[in-house]
């Protein structure tokens, strides 16, 4: 494991650019992301000590873009021994554990690219939250090189490491937070011979943003100041300005009230005056504080008008020298609903594009606002920016509205290609709204990667009413450039019932038809816009037709050279609504006509009288399968 002498600490914080610099240039979406998720974000910044520790533990959800199998949710699940109270001084370091779950894609993801082993470099923002000040900070933490485990599904994978020193003064006495933020991760995977794996899943850089809405807090503790005989009283923080805020809408805040002295800290009362206090509201439950302790008064604007809003809380307690303590609020409101852009994706990858060859990706603006959005322009820019090229009909967007950016990548050379669209807009925040445009060299790769989809559903024959379950699997090669595939399709043997409507003198008896497939033709198809279009060709067999009379079973047609007379061509595709991928698998559904029988004996007419004809549905699920 890389030495902790490099991670980032309040003393010795090395620069963010040196740390950064390797990656500058490339950042690409990576299978990494997923092994180191939340690992860094626990390599903080405050404990140790000789206080007794307490267990802290934390789970978080990231999302982190991956190649081949887009977004991935990672839950880490994080524990350490970190003090309840950190005098002054030098911190120690103190041991962390991460158990990191990641999701079968990453698995399927890894197989693809024949990795057998992970390690990396993450690279976490975290926050100390202090009452001298704030500290944002950059932690560097080593992943091991760990074997993939075999199996299916979710799996587990354990990062460890240290927390550096820090050093508090006595301006941070009072009570102090540890956040878990966002995380860069930069992972190498490697084939069973050692050589780095193939790409796009071998050498890559990720971005991973924590879900939001998350409790990121991992550990609370106490910064003890030098003991008076008298109470004394600490709030953090001295003023809070909710600065602008939509009319209509709320904003919270808290103050922290800690008592630093040796004597009981008696909070008589809390208050709000001023020019406005009607526009604020308090809740707590404080009431008095022994050495150490803290209580928390929660804080809501409820904003009004159009002129800026100031109040006061007034704290009343027992500290001889300082019996009042004001915090000044703050708050202007806005009636004016604001321009907001939102862009889907926030980032490409072409992938692989063969020279000669081009592809397009396309990416929706929309206004999130209540403000009409002017897109006032659209451009490339970057190192590569000629290989690419955008069309677009975004003018004006009211509220709600999207229009959409068509971006090619046309392909002269095997190689890494970047470049930036960057989309301008009058939007009241991010008025300049940058996505990353990426390609990958294919290393020698044909982009060629062989999938097996087990197969199961059924077919409903529209003559008679009978249906027929359907079990099996198809084999293909998914060329990754083209999103293109074909492949042999293996249907097993299988037997429904049908209604004959008329048999010589009965009428409305069942029919039990023993069925099977043969292929013509190799399946083939493509995934456009995340949905899949299919082709099947195959003969149906009948191997045995028995008809139920008076509890018996009696054959009436069927045999080895029973079959349609000419092939069964079936369109598959995905269902409206839902899509489909080649690394996971999806839903199918189409509609076919099933040709007439023949060599089926002397009741052939009777067999298609209730088993050929139009209008057959057929409904698929197809998953993909892993080694």
């Amino acid at each position: 494991m890389r030495p902790m002498a490099s991670v980032a600490t309040k003393i010795a914080k090395p620069k963010k650019d040196n740390i950064m610099k390797k990656h500058s240039h490339d950042n690409r979406p990576s299978l990494r992301s997923a092994i180191a998720a939340a690992a860094a974000g626990t390599a903080l910044i405050v404990a140790g000590g000789t206080a007794t520790a307490e267990e802290a533990s934390l789970t978080l959800d990231y999302e982190c873009p991956l190649p081949l199998i887009g977004n991935q949710i990672i839950t880490a699940n994080i524990t350490a021994e970190i003090p309840a109270e950190q005098p002054v001084g030098d911190t120690e370091q103190f041991a962390i554990t991460a158990i990191n779950v990641l999701p079968a894609d990453v698995r399927a993801g890894l197989a693809v690219g024949r990795a057998t082993t992970i390690a990396g470099v993450a690279i976490a923002s975290s926050t100390v939250e202090l009452v001298g000040g704030d500290q944002e900070l950059d932690v560097a933490l080593d992943i091991p090189e760990t074997a993939v485990p075999e199996g299916e599904g979710d799996f587990e994978l354990t990062a460890l490491g240290n927390a550096p020193s820090i050093t508090l003064t006595e301006s941070d006495v009072g009570q102090g937070v540890i956040r878990v933020e966002d995380l860069f991760l930069d992972i190498i995977t490697r084939e069973e011979d050692g050589s780095i794996a193939i790409q796009p899943i071998g050498e890559f850089t990720s971005q991973c943003q924590q879900l939001p809405g998350q409790d990121n807090v991992l550990h609370t503790f106490t910064v003890p100041g030098p003991i008076d005989d008298d109470p004394k009283i600490s709030v953090n923080p001295d003023t809070i300005d909710f600065g602008t805020v939509q009319a209509g809408l709320t904003e919270e805040a808290s103050i922290s009230i800690s008592n630093t002295g040796a004597m009981e800290l008696g909070i008589h009362n809390i208050t709000l005056a001023g020019n406005d206090p009607d526009a604020f509201m308090l809740s707590h439950d404080c009431t008095s504080l022994t050495n150490g302790q803290s209580c928390t008064v929660a804080v809501v604007y409820y904003p009004e008008g159009d002129q800026p809003q100031n109040a006061h809380v007034i704290i009343e307690s027992g500290d001889p020298e300082t019996p009042v303590k004001e915090v000044p609020l703050s708050g202007q409101p806005v009636a004016v609903v604001l321009p907001e852009i939102a862009v889907d994706p926030d980032a490409i990858n072409f992938g692989i594009v063969e020279p000669g060859s081009s592809t397009q990706e396309t990416v929706t603006i929309s206004n999130a606002g209540g403000q009409d959005l002017v897109i006032e322009g659209i451009a490339i820019d970057g190192e590569h920016a000629g290989d690419f090229t955008q069309t677009s009909d975004c003018t004006t967007l009211a509220e709600d509205a999207s229009c959409n950016v068509t971006v090619t990548y046309q392909s002269s050379i095997d190689e890494d290609r970047n470049a930036v669209l960057i989309i301008t807009s009058n939007a009241n925040e991010e008025a300049v709204k940058e996505i990353p445009l990426s390609t990958q060299e294919s290393g020698g790769s044909t982009g060629i990667v062989d999938v097996v989809q087990s197969i199961v559903g059924e077919t409903f024959i529209a003559s008679s009413g009978g249906i027929l379950p359907l079990e099996g699997h198809i084999e293909a090669a998914f060329e990754l450039s083209s999103q293109t595939f074909e492949g042999d399709l293996h249907l097993e043997p299988t037997a429904g019932s049908f209604a004959v409507s008329d048999f010589f003198l009965f009428r409305g008896i069942k029919a039990t038809a023993k069925v099977a497939f043969e292929q013509v033709e190799e399946t083939t198809g493509a995934i456009v816009d995340d949905k899949l279009t299919a082709t099947s060709v195959v003969n149906v067999q009948v191997k045995q037709v028995d008809l139920g009379l008076f509890g018996l079973g009696f054959k009436i047609g069927g045999g080895e050279d029973c079959r349609t007379m000419d092939p069964v061509t079936i369109e598959l595709n995905s269902p409206a609504g839902e899509t489909f991928e080649a690394l996971a698998g999806g839903n199918l559904e189409g509609t076919y006509d099933l040709p007439p029988l023949e060599n089926c004996g002397i009741f052939t007419d009777t067999l298609n009288d209730f088993m050929s004809g139009p209008g057959n549905t057929i409904e698929l699920t197809l998953t993909a399968e892993f080694d």
